[in-house]
């Protein structure tokens, strides 16, 4: 055995054993001595051994934790986006102002002044503008208020109108609403489940819709049209539509319509003197008429029948109308309105003129009385005879107003239904992924960890026995 002062490391040769005193200062393992003794071999100080560290096991930080959790919510959100977040965001706008421009013509049909009918209609220029304006103060979260103002303005002929539509701002449906009115407040007729203000979202080519009809306080349906023609093109600057064709048959007038035919200056009733005029135009002279009945009626009779004879006979007032409109599918905006006819016809009431005829019946004997009868008949059985139509399509300026706020509603729902859903998954995948990377890595079981470089005193005892034997 043969000390190393350099080293401080203790060799024995028979063995092969080495150990280290590691941090200690160089040392002999060969005492003093008095002379002619044999050399005396001593223990080295107690060696220590360097025990290696285990291998570190990897561990979730406090961040990647966190990075995990919020990964894990904002996936979820991405999941419940459409079928929660996007019913509640894509709705009607209540901050919707727009106007829009129509011309065309008015054609009239009768004397303002006699009632007559004219040979052949009168013509005049025809300008309307319609302004919609949503009303926020007063619409909810799912209800939605929207004034619309009409202009009309042809010739000398000046007309206005005001409606307030209330509609559910999911599915653009017309609500009750005390709010709501047609032409002033207080008429508020059942507009319940049409159209008017604009058309759902999500059309399709066969959709069939109930269109609202404020003149005449009904509804008629739009029925889509086929392929496309150069009257009705697929596109609108460039902007892909469907279109839809709808008309109102001659319906009688509701009671607000007719106040405003009053207020606007439309006999509601014929005079005695007018119901007169007609007969004789139609070949039933009454003076004739009355020469004759003397002879064939008792006076109670003649007593009942020139009373009712001397009463104005009532007028009804009809609405009707027919056109085509463009829409874009997706928003369910209207875009273009044309080829639009909106009429107003009229006719005596038949219960008036059948007061007259139920006395003449029982003298159709007399020929007079028989061709008066005959005449009447004929008045009751006549369609309503056209007043007045305006007929007018949308300006183009219009159109293209209507076409941009279309494309700004399309890139809002790509936003909400496409854009928001997957931006919020990549960006939940991006904060998981991290996370589970390490969860997976991570080993399970083995040692508890030992920080490197720890030096633990003493040696094995399988050391030290070899030791001892040696010194032995």
């Amino acid at each position: 055995m043969k000390p190393s002062r350099e080293t401080g490391n203790l060799t024995t040769a028979r063995e092969g054993i080495t150990w280290s005193a590691q941090g200690q200062a160089p040392y002999d393992v060969v005492a003093l001595r008095p002379p002619g003794e044999p050399p005396v071999q001593t223990a080295p100080p107690p060696p220590t051994l360097v025990r290696q560290a285990a291998p570190r096991r990897p561990r979730v930080g406090r961040l990647s934790k966190l990075a995990l959790a919020l990964g894990v919510v904002v996936l979820a959100v991405a999941v419940l986006w459409t079928p929660v977040a996007v019913p509640a965001l894509v709705k009607f706008p209540t901050n919707t102002n727009v106007r829009v421009a129509y011309t065309g013509s008015l054609l009239t049909y009768v004397n303002a002044k006699t009632g007559a009918t004219l040979k052949q209609p009168v013509a005049a220029k025809l300008a309307i503008d319609r302004h919609l304006q949503a009303m926020p103060a007063a619409s909810s979260s799912s209800l939605a208020l929207v004034k619309e103002t009409m202009t009309v303005q042809a010739g000398a002929v000046h007309m206005s109108e005001v409606n307030v539509y209330a509609l559910d701002r999911r599915t653009m449906q017309a609500v009750a609403s005390s709010k709501a009115y047609t032409f002033k407040p207080g008429n508020n007729p059942n507009r319940m489940s049409s159209y008017y203000v604009t058309l759902p979202m999500g059309l399709t080519s066969t959709t069939k819709l109930p269109m609202w009809k404020p003149e005449s306080g009904t509804t008629y349906l739009l029925h889509p049209l086929g392929s496309a023609t150069a009257a009705t093109p697929a596109t609108l600057n460039g902007l892909k539509v469907m279109w839809y064709t709808g008309s109102l048959p001659m319906t009688l007038a509701p009671a607000y319509e007719r106040a405003s035919l009053a207020a606007r200056g439309f006999p509601m009733s014929l005079t005695s003197a007018e119901v007169e005029a007609q007969l004789a135009a139609a070949g039933v002279p009454v003076s004739r008429l009355t020469a004759a009945l003397p002879t064939v009626l008792t006076s109670s009779q003649l007593k009942a029948l020139l009373a009712v004879l001397g009463k104005p006979v009532s007028l009804q007032y009809f609405v009707f109308g027919s056109g085509e409109l463009a829409a874009e599918s997706r928003t369910g905006t209207i875009i273009k309105l044309q080829n639009v006819i909106d009429g107003v016809a009229v006719r005596p009431d038949p219960a008036s003129l059948r007061a007259v005829t139920s006395i003449l019946d029982l003298h159709l004997n007399v020929p007079v009385v028989a061709t008066a009868v005959a005449v009447m008949r004929r008045m009751e059985a006549a369609p309503p005879q056209p007043v007045y139509e305006l007929r007018y399509t949308e300006t183009p300026a219009a159109v293209t107003t209507m076409v941009n706020l279309a494309r700004n509603q399309i890139n809002q729902l790509a936003v909400a239904q496409r854009d928001l859903p997957i931006g919020l998954g990549v960006l939940g995948l991006l904060l998981v992924a991290p996370a589970v990377v390490r969860l997976a890595r991570r080993r399970p079981g083995g040692p508890p960890d030992v920080a490197e470089g720890v030096v633990e005193p003493g040696i094995s005892h399988h050391f030290l026995h070899h030791h001892r034997s040696q010194a032995a």
